[in-house]
């Protein structure tokens, strides 16, 4: 079995120069790798993963041109446990040769959407439960390392981006005050005391514009977004993220992105998003990346819950096209040497009652006595 995902910036909405599968970008490059790849080894099953808006027709053709069986579905992570909308496509792939061996037929294969779809539960934790506690000592460095990282970089001029904000305030009745950050023509600014004050002051004058149209646009619909949690990706313009998700949800996790959190005043750190994919950060030794380079990992990682639903319903429907294992099934009753529980040979069993419902009389000096030859003492 296969399991890959292969470039989607050529296919992304937030694209504004995409490219067709058969155009010389990195989506269609890599997508041409991983067919060549199963042309020549050909995997009995395939699962693959893009954007929702990938030309999913396309693909399903080119999977038939070389003898495969291919369906899509297009799921979002928060209907599969996570809470975060990530709306994406999935495609099974499998080898007509070995479904023609097994006598199976694509009907049944098709079956694969509607088993995924029965995988579904939708987030019923909120993205809250998933980030550090705030009075986590990680978040200092976290804090010192993105500032640090994000001042190096070079600050345009948004001259042009400018008359974007102004229009969109304008037609939406925000008016031009800055009250989150009250920044000031001469660059200045005065952020919040809870907020990261460094980061921000480190990011352009287009994200602070962005974040004080936020702050008027959740006034005007009735509450102060400083006291709910919100996530609102600040890398994308003033129009597009609009911020509508239901509360506790995040947005699409990107390696590039920027999703600040209202009530920490701060940005979503790399080790949060790893874990809103649904990754097990117990499990992983991660010492040496960077925050940038856990972003870059969790907004190209694949959700575990959906992912994991996909693969299970392709066994469902296609295991027989596997080859056998060669281990033998263990008898149910036989339990593994290292989890049987044997008596020593060397000691023996006492019989003994213990009468539970008999009461024994002590005296406060008793328990004094007993407390006093127990106690630890300093040794001088």
């Amino acid at each position: 079995m296969l399991i890959a995902g292969f470039s989607c910036v050529d296919f992304s909405s937030l694209n504004n120069k995409r490219k067709t599968l058969d155009g010389s970008g990195e989506s269609g490059g890599t997508f041409w790798g991983i067919l060549g790849y199963a042309k020549r080894y050909r995997p009995r099953i395939v699962v693959l993963e893009n954007v929702r808006t990938a030309p999913w027709g396309k693909i399903a053709e080119a999977w038939g041109g070389i003898d495969y069986f291919a369906c899509h579905a297009e799921v979002d992570t928060k209907a599969y446990y996570l809470p975060q909308t990530r709306e994406r496509g999935y495609m099974l792939c499998v080898d007509r040769q070995r479904m023609r061996e097994h006598g199976l037929e694509e009907t049944a294969m098709a079956d694969w959407v509607k088993i995924l779809s029965q995988f579904k539960r939708p987030a019923s934790s909120p993205a809250g439960m998933f980030l550090m506690d705030p009075d986590d000592r990680r978040l200092e460095q976290i804090e010192n390392d993105m500032t640090a990282r994000i001042a190096s970089h070079t600050v345009y001029n948004w001259e042009r981006y400018q008359v974007r904000h102004q229009n969109y305030r304008m037609n939406m009745g925000l008016g031009h005050r800055r009250p989150f950050t009250r920044s000031q023509e001469d660059g200045s600014s005065q952020m919040p005391d809870f907020t990261w004050q460094p980061w921000l002051r480190s990011m352009p004058e287009r994200v602070w514009d962005t974040l004080d149209a936020n702050f008027l646009r959740k006034l005007v619909e009735g509450y102060d977004m400083n006291h709910k949690e919100r996530c609102i990706e600040l890398s994308q313009g003033i129009d597009r993220e609009v911020d509508t998700r239901a509360y506790g949800i995040v947005g699409c996790i990107t390696p590039s992105g920027i999703p600040y959190l209202t009530i920490r005043g701060g940005p979503l750190c790399g080790l949060e998003s790893l874990s809103l994919q649904g990754l097990p950060l117990d499990r992983l030794i991660l010492a040496r990346e960077t925050q940038a380079e856990l972003q870059q990992l969790a907004g190209n990682a694949m959700s575990s819950t959906v992912v994991g639903a996909a693969i299970l319903s392709a066994l469902i429907v296609g295991h027989k096209v596997l080859d056998k294992g060669s281990q033998q099934p263990r008898p149910k009753k036989e339990v593994p040497r290292h989890k049987r529980f044997e008596l020593c040979h060397d000691h023996e069993l006492v019989s003994g009652s213990i009468n539970v419902d008999e009461a024994t009389d002590v005296t406060i000096s008793d328990i004094q006595a007993q407390a006093a030859s127990s106690a630890r003492y300093c040794i001088s």
